[in-house]
């Protein structure tokens, strides 16, 4: 397969956007520099980068990362050397017989396109139909040159999608002989093929205004043109359930030792709140003389709990992937089994799982695939667990097994998976740095289907999205109608501080002093009827 060399030029003097290329990018540890030589180094067909500067940290930095550089002359970083000086400059510096001239202020051109640019230009060259591929994008507007229009009659204004089509260069990548350059001092041949980039891909940073608005996109897991359009069908409309897991992920607490009359009080709760899935443990686990009857329910369990209280909401059980072999006939009872995929520890097949996920599906559950540590895996270990879907799993849920999730990594695993596989995205939340709840809103936003709460926020680690704090923020940002209040009931025998803090995410969310919150709970040790008057006085005001 033929290659080609990408030499990247870069530069410290930037005067429109001081040090665009070096400082921090999109609050991630990245920057221009090395984002674009990450991304190269992807391309199958590209041999080396060389990294081309005056700059001996941009220099040390490229070496980092595996480039190789050039120490430039720095009279070719000067404002004062012509472009056509530094093409012929970089073009010495190169010793394969192509070049790929590449800058970094393109920050959304894919590896998969220089590969397909890099593709057209050797299957061109053959013909001679074309000597250099060059990225461009098209101008569809009115342009004006010393007062006259350039593209249309004055007096026969078009419509703007009748204008002519203008290339403009946008140097995300230009590829053509060495040898050319050197003798000829350009980046474009005499017979170009242009090549249309996406309007993302199309953007070049210049200036402050530009790097704002790259980082806004690339910061909201906006990296290629698809996610816009992903992005504008999940957030159409703001649909979801809820499914409280509190037996489940609380009993990492207690080994699942809660009573019986401790379950059913949580599911009246939680039933009563209009929450849609109550999760009453695993099933099908190892014996633990440890652990209690919800580490492994049964169907008596099942059906003694639907006997207490047959009104209750839809019920659900969790199943590791090496287990549901093990789950041959429906638990009666049981609307979802949630499938808790382990893709650091558990040696996954798709074939070996099909036909036992399949029959899970068969057996009329709905099934949910957990993919537990996925702010940890690479896209490879995700393809991986996303090879195990198969037709009829109606969730994949994102588990933030260590609650390291950061909103822009939530987005991009939302929008990643949608791409490829077509299923409804479930969200678990955990609480360790504090972003539970802004997680588990941002994934509805971002076209979640379902998310995870616990009553309390009880759970492992630094405990779950707590169900009554996401309740408030959900009927207050989405208007939903999840009732509270028997969520707060059950919490009665919370300390006065924890109390406060759920009658001040109140305060917070309808813009109240706080004093208001500490001033009733003082009068009225009920915390369901001190939030009662605190939403009656926000209805008054």
């Amino acid at each position: 397969m033929q290659s080609v060399t990408a030499i990247i030029p870069v530069r410290s003097g930037s005067t429109r956007c001081p040090q665009k290329n070096s400082r921090p990018f999109a609050n991630v540890d990245t920057n221009l520099l090395k984002l674009k030589i990450s991304v190269l180094k992807r391309v199958k067909n590209i041999s080396d980068v060389i990294v081309s500067s005056s700059d001996q940290e941009l220099l040390e930095m490229a070496c980092s990362m595996g480039a190789k550089i050039h120490e430039r002359n720095p009279v070719y970083s000067s404002n004062e050397t012509t472009g056509s000086e530094l093409f012929k400059c970089l073009a010495e510096a190169v010793e394969d017989e192509h070049m790929m001239y590449v800058t970094c202020v393109s920050p959304f051109v894919q590896a998969t396109t220089y590969e397909r640019a890099i593709g057209l230009y050797f299957d061109n060259i053959r013909g001679n139909k074309y000597d250099s591929v060059v990225a461009c994008r098209s101008v569809t507007e009115f342009l004006w040159l010393d007062n006259q229009p350039l593209n249309y009659e004055q007096s026969l204004a078009p419509p703007s999608q009748n204008l002519p089509d203008i290339n403009a260069l946008t140097f995300g990548f230009n590829i053509l002989r060495t040898d050319y350059v050197r003798e000829h001092c350009s980046i474009v041949g005499k017979a170009p093929l242009m090549y249309g980039v996406t309007e993302l891909e199309a953007i070049d940073i210049d200036t402050q205004f530009d790097f704002a608005v790259a980082e806004l996109l690339y910061s909201n897991a906006f990296f290629e043109l698809q996610d816009v359009t992903v992005h504008n069908e999940l957030t159409r409309e703001a649909k979801f359930e809820l499914l409280d897991c509190t037996i489940r992920d609380g009993g990492y607490l207690n080994n699942w030792n809660f009573s019986l009359e401790e379950v059913l009080d949580m599911y009246r709760a939680t039933s009563c709140a209009g929450i849609e899935y109550f999760e009453i443990g695993f099933t099908c686990t190892h014996f633990d003389p440890r652990c209690g009857r919800w580490w492994n329910i049964t169907a008596a369990d099942v059906i003694e709990i639907k006997e207490k209280y047959p009104s209750g909401c839809k019920l659900a059980v969790m199943i590791h992937l090496e287990d549901i072999h093990k789950l041959d006939e429906r638990i009666v009872g049981i609307d979802m089994v949630r499938v808790l995929v382990n893709a650091k520890k558990t040696e996954l097949s798709s074939v070996a799982c099909e036909k036992e996920l399949s029959h899970l599906v068969s057996l009329g559950y709905t099934v949910a695939l957990n993919i537990a540590y996925a702010d940890t895996l690479t896209d490879d270990e995700i393809d991986i667990v996303l090879g195990l879907f198969v037709h009829g799993i109606q969730y994949i849920y994102i588990a933030d097994t260590f609650g390291s999730m950061t909103n822009r990594r939530l987005k991009y695993l939302v929008r990643y998976i949608k791409k490829r596989v077509d299923v409804n995205i479930g969200f678990h939340g955990h609480n360790n740095t504090g972003g539970a709840i802004n997680n588990s809103i941002d994934a509805i936003t971002n076209g979640v289907s379902i998310v995870d709460v616990t009553i309390g926020g009880k759970g492992r680690g630094g405990g779950n999205t707590a169900t009554e704090m996401f309740i408030q923020h959900a009927n207050k940002k989405f208007r939903t109608e999840y009732n509270i209040m028997p969520i707060l009931e059950h919490l009665s025998s919370l300390s006065y501080r924890d109390k406060l803090a759920i009658l001040h995410t109140c305060t917070g969310l309808y813009r109240m002093h706080p004093n208001v919150a500490t001033d009733i709970l003082k009068n009225e040790e009920s915390l369901s009827v001190a939030y009662r008057h605190i939403m009656d006085r926000c209805v008054r005001t």
